[in-house]
Parts: structure tokens; sequence; C-alpha cells
């Protein structure tokens, strides 16, 4: 089965983008400058490949860079109503259709520095109430998946901004890898907007 995202997603997740990105705070306080170890972002494309939001923490500060990992969600559709049978009734409700849990591994360059070079690998794995083959964003751009629930890898390389005000914002390539899929290498890439928080200088 063929899934096609609507202009429903994309608004969703527009929408979405308002709450992601936090107040940020001035630079000129400077008192807040020194940057956290939490980020969130919204990705759009991705490792989930439709969207997801993101959590991200630092893992080590490294000489000059440092590690980082991220655990995200994706429901790309509340799903359609069913009816089924549930104790001797017939139930009307919305079911889940399916969702996406992103999990990456980055390493960050440049830790002192507003432009980064971001390199990792992430493993997502994703649900579907029903047998999901791929997801159609138009006639041409197609993106196989495994049938059922599964996981697949997609390694990242891209570019990395952090603004002083907490800005932050990702371009990257992330390929999906799965055994399961034809073909095994899918070229695909993601961008991303979010903030990574601010902590008081000791």
């Amino acid at each position: 089965m063929k899934v096609f995202i609507r202009y429903r997603g994309i608004c969703l997740a527009l929408f979405a983008l308002l709450f992601c990105f936090p107040l940020v705070v001035k630079a000129k306080d400077s008192i807040y400058l020194k940057r956290s170890d939490h980020s969130t972002f919204l990705e759009m494309g991705g490792n989930a490949v439709i969207y997801s939001f993101n959590y991200e923490y630092k893992l080590k500060e490294l000489k000059n860079s440092y590690l980082v990992q991220s655990i995200g969600l994706q429901v790309p559709d509340l799903g359609t109503r069913r009816t089924y049978q549930n104790g001797g009734k017939q139930v009307n409700q919305r079911r889940l259709d399916m969702a996406f849990f992103p999990l990456r591994l980055g390493w960050i360059s440049h830790k002192t520095s507003k432009n980064h070079l971001e390199a990792g690998i992430g493993a997502t794995y994703y649900t579907a109430s029903s047998p999901i083959s791929s997801i159609s964003f138009s006639d041409n751009m197609e993106i196989q998946l495994a049938w059922g629930n599964t996981v697949y890898f997609s390694p990242n390389l891209g570019y990395r901004f952090t603004g002083d005000n907490g800005l932050l914002v990702r371009a990257t390539l992330s390929p999906i890898v799965s055994r399961f899929t034809d073909p095994n290498f899918q070229f695909y890439g993601g961008v991303s907007i979010g903030y990574n928080f601010r902590k008081k200088k000791i």
C-alpha cells in the first residue's frame, strides 16, 4: 500500500514550527549567552522521511568538537475512523495509521563556532497498523519502506548553524538504508530549525 502525503500534513508541520522555536533570549543579555547541553528542533524530511520533532542532548565534549544524541517522534496522520467490535459493542473511533521514532548519534565540529560540520548515524523504527510499502510526495518522488514494523538506518552528513540567541538550523544529507527495500540505498535529506537552550554563565 502506498501512502500519499497531502497538504494537511505539511500544514500541521509548519504550524507546529511556531511551537518548536521558543522565544529567544536577546544576544545583549550576556548572562544567558552560554550554550546548554539541550536542544530541540523540527526536521522536515531527514531520518523520519516526512517530518519529526526531536530532542537533542550533548553527550561529551571533545577537544574542538562534541558528540550528541537525539530522539524524535513523527505521527504523520492521526489515522482514519474504523469500526470494530469491542466487548460485543460496535465501536467507531480514530486509529493511528503509522508512527516513526528516529534515533541518532552525531559528531559536531568547531564547538565554539556558529558554523559546524556534522556527521552521524541514525536508526528509525516505524510502526504501521496496515502494510505500508512506500510514501509518495508526488508521482515522481517516492520513498520505499519495508512492509509492516521495521528499523532502517540513516547515515547523515551536513551543515549546522548555532546562533548567539539559540537559533539552530541544520541541512543534512540522510540516505535511507534498509535490506528490506528495493533499492537498499535511497538518496534523501532534510532541513531543520530549532533552539539550543541557554544557561547562565558561571
